[in-house]
């Protein structure tokens, strides 16, 4: 049964909205936990730089300006990219960050050109953008690594470079890119890591402890700065944000859908679904097909599809002046598809947002809200008198 009992620890208490609900928020948890590592960690090892150059070299002004001096640069820059970060928890902040992290790397590259500080700093920086965009950073990590590969190219032409500095170039370009494709990486195996410690089939205390588990370990929250209390419990508001979105989503899913419940877990998620098919079908002149192979699904999820699936064969009796109507669910490589479609009369979709959010088109709306919300891919193929298709892909349950 759903649990609908919480811990006042867990729901109770002025939290902020630092994520968005479902499975973005997820994603968001996943990217900022994982951003502060990125920061911290690229500052620690300047410092460790610094430190031992200072070791090595001596306390002297050109020295201090030579090592000091731009570690001062890095730790001044990543406090403040530290305050900013959880306010950039999806969109254009976190192009707005990426951007403004690199433009400071190419400084750092026009002052300490061929010093192993710009390196740090431009891994750290192709690490940020590959948390914060993905796959999208890729142009921008390329890029530093082939500034990185030139910068070697013109400093080793001169064959004056000593053997750690020479080093420390030639592996530059493979550790800039290396850095951004694991950064990418790291950020799903977080958000997968994330979805298991969300397992709505938990008790709820037991939700929280593992996934503030995870984000404060993910983000090294046990390493401290000199930042104000909230930003330090970036971490365990996080998992509270995330545990109270998976119990709203819970008590949400006690709703019935036109009249059938999809909140039994020991009950399959395609009976249920051929239940609210026949209920439609009773209630309207379509005739409905179903081809719904078994398929495990999260209680939440289960019941979203279910509210898409509603909102689909609703537009087919109030619109599409079809006869016929099929609903399939297909699973294949951890990718869940759900599929609508009618023989009616189609229609155009409007291209522009506020059109379709301003029209008579307030399904449509509710189903892209509905897969933003689990992550989904929701594409609509139609035209005049060609029927409907709507089409969901998720990756993951």
């Amino acid at each position: 049964m759903v649990q609908s009992v919480v811990p006042d620890a867990v729901v109770h208490g002025a939290v902020p909205r630092l994520v968005p609900p479902g499975q973005p928020g997820v994603q968001s948890a996943a990217v900022l936990a994982l951003g502060r590592a990125i920061l911290v960690t690229r500052m620690v090892a300047a410092l460790l730089y610094a430190a031992a150059a200072l070791a090595l070299s001596g306390p002297d002004t050109a020295s201090l300006m030579r090592y000091a001096v731009p570690f001062g640069i890095i730790a001044v820059v990543t406090l403040a990219e530290l305050l900013v970060l959880p306010r950039v928890s999806s969109g254009p902040p976190r192009v707005g960050l990426v951007m403004a992290d690199s433009a400071v790397a190419f400084l750092v590259f026009l002052l300490w050109t061929a010093d192993p500080v710009y390196v740090i700093y431009q891994a750290g920086a192709a690490a940020l953008a590959g948390a914060l965009l993905g796959l999208n950073g890729t142009p921008l990590w390329i890029g530093q690594a082939v500034q990185a590969g030139a910068t070697c190219w013109v400093v080793l032409s001169d064959k004056i470079a000593p053997v750690p500095t020479t080093l420390v170039l030639i592996c530059a370009p493979a550790v800039i890119v290396g850095a951004g494709a694991s950064a990418v990486t790291l950020s799903q195996l977080v958000r997968d890591r994330l979805n298991r410690d969300l397992d709505p089939a938990q008790p709820v205390p037991l939700i929280y402890d593992r996934a503030v588990h995870t984000l404060r370990a993910v983000s090294l929250s046990w390493l401290r700065l000199p930042l104000p209390r909230r930003q330090a419990r970036l971490a365990d508001d996080l998992a509270r944000s995330l545990t109270q979105d998976t119990v709203a989503a819970l008590q949400e899913a006690t709703r019935p859908v036109s009249g059938v419940r999809f909140d039994y877990p020991g009950k399959e998620f395609t009976e249920a679904l051929s239940l609210l098919c026949r209920e439609w079908e009773d209630a309207t002149h379509l005739s409905i097909g179903t081809d719904l192979p078994p398929v495990w699904l999260r209680v939440p999820v289960r019941h979203q599809l279910a509210l898409i699936v509603d909102d689909a064969l609703a537009n087919v009796a109030d619109h599409a002046r079809a006869t016929r109507a099929q609903v399939e669910l297909a699973e294949r490589r951890q990718t869940v598809t759900l599929i609508i479609k009618d023989n009616g009369r189609g229609f155009t979709v409007p291209t522009d947002p506020g059109t379709l959010r301003g029209g008579d088109y307030e399904g449509i709306c509710r189903m892209i809200s509905r897969s933003a919300y689990l992550g989904a891919n929701l594409t609509i193929t139609t035209a005049p008198y060609s029927g409907t298709e709507i089409k969901v892909r998720m990756s993951g349950r």
